[in-house]
């Protein structure tokens, strides 16, 4: 086998699996472990992936700060998936956190064509326009600073006022999750640390992201992967991530 046709391979192994071993690739391949090495090396020269001790795995991306305007536009059908099972999850009487997140908008859509006799807690401008047009529903500001990249009201009053309430279900959005590392980020540092708070006052945690989001990293890690009860995605997982929740004592809807 030439050098390239390995190396093709190894991609291969890597997009399904999301981790190698070189000592699994040298036994594979009929090679030794230095030759696995170089291939590694030269594969993450090209930004292809990243090394570890003993392996390699995928290459993440940095996601990088957007405005909510420019993130209502993005991976458009897996947010619609995502969301419609949410909705399924709302039962009459919830008193639900809804925090700043493009899923959770289209959530409020959902319940505008679909009308359910909650509580809706939320520091989302958006939200809050569109749930104030359902009389069934029931909304608590939290109040705080307007920041108009987010359409969303930041500060310290939305962190200290959730503290007055006892959410059932909390419905929280994430800029970048790290299953490896267990670690959940968001764009901005002072988001981030409203929605510490957040996860502090929900009883229920759902963490609402799209695969490709589990593929990347945001600016400032505000939880753990451990924070979590139950993750919502878009049905992409192979058998050794959907494992890797199991052993987080994480549901994966």
């Amino acid at each position: 086998m030439f050098a390239k046709e390995r190396r093709d391979a190894i991609l291969s192994f890597l997009k399904e699996n999301k981790s190698i071993e070189v000592s699994n690739l040298s036994e594979y391949f009929k090679v030794s472990s230095v030759i696995i090495r170089k291939d590694l090396k030269f594969l993450e020269e090209k930004g292809l992936l990243e090394r570890t001790h003993g392996g390699a795995i995928e290459k993440r991306k940095l996601a990088l700060f957007s405005t909510f305007e420019e993130r209502k536009i993005i991976h458009k059908k897996e947010k619609y998936i995502i969301a419609q099972k949410a909705f399924h999850l709302i039962k009459e009487n919830d008193i639900i956190l809804m925090d700043v997140s493009t899923i959770n908008l289209i959530i409020g859509h959902l319940l505008f064509d679909e009308p359910k006799k909650i509580t809706v807690i939320t520091q989302s401008l958006d939200l809050i326009i569109i749930l104030s047009q359902i009389p069934e529903i029931t909304i608590i500001s939290l109040g705080g600073i307007f920041d108009n990249k987010n359409n969303a009201f930041l500060g310290k009053l939305p962190a200290e006022n959730i503290k007055k309430f006892n959410p059932q279900k909390y419905f929280l959005g994430a800029g970048g999750i790290n299953i490896a590392k267990g670690t959940i980020s968001n764009y901005e540092e002072q988001e981030g640390n409203i929605k510490k708070c957040f996860l502090e006052a929900g009883k229920e945690i759902y963490l609402l992201a799209e695969y490709q989001k589990f593929k990347e990293d945001s600016f400032y890690n505000f939880a753990s992967l451990r924070d979590i009860n139950y993750v919502i995605s878009d049905d992409k997982f192979n058998k050794k991530e959907l494992e890797e929740f199991n052993n987080l004592f994480i549901k994966v809807i």
